[in-house]
């Protein structure tokens, strides 16, 4: 996918982050790693190191939760949304039904069938900054209904997404992770 978006898209930084920090040098061995120390500009970097989710999803506007391609049950949405990230997830999402759910109806994520249709909806998401940012302020209504379940959810749009943006993070001057 990052090769494929990388004319459209000069300096793109794919970001993965896996989900077990031990397993970095496994998932790609030939590329930087922050674990590593090694912090490239552009191209695909392992975050392979805890507690810094958090600080890649408020550089990174656009977001793949894993696991969910592949039939593994998906991860939480629920961080990347909540910071205002345009979120994508697979559509094996059994470890987080109720999440994707509420994330999807409220507009907050985008469910994708497979690696050509995520490649299409990262690339309409870095084209576009302002479809992108109304896509990460869904989450808004979505929290609304997580805390407050059937007040103003069906009024407040209810109808019913490291891939990351980096080298150029899509409208923060970086690119894709």
């Amino acid at each position: 996918i990052h090769a494929a978006l990388v004319p459209d898209f000069p300096g793109l930084l794919t970001i993965v982050a896996p989900r077990h920090p031990g397993r970095g040098t496994t998932v790609l061995p030939r590329v930087p790693h922050r674990a590593a120390g090694q912090d490239p500009t552009e191209g695909i970097w392992v975050v392979d190191t805890m507690g810094e989710l958090g600080l890649l999803y408020r550089l990174a506007p656009v977001v793949f939760v894993g696991r969910s391609l592949l039939g593994r049950g998906g991860q939480n949405p629920w961080e990347p949304a909540r910071l205002g990230c345009a979120v994508a997830t697979g559509p094996h999402t059994a470890n987080f039904d109720d999440a994707v759910h509420a994330l999807q109806t409220a507009g907050a994520l985008t469910v994708v069938p497979d690696p050509a249709a995520l490649q299409d909806w990262v690339r309409l998401m870095l084209a576009d900054p302002a479809r992108r940012h109304v896509v990460g302020r869904g989450m808004g209504v979505a929290m609304q209904c997580r805390t407050r379940p059937g007040v103003g959810c069906r009024s407040a749009g209810w109808m019913g997404i490291g891939c990351r943006s980096a080298g150029r993070w899509a409208g923060r001057g970086r690119g894709l992770g």
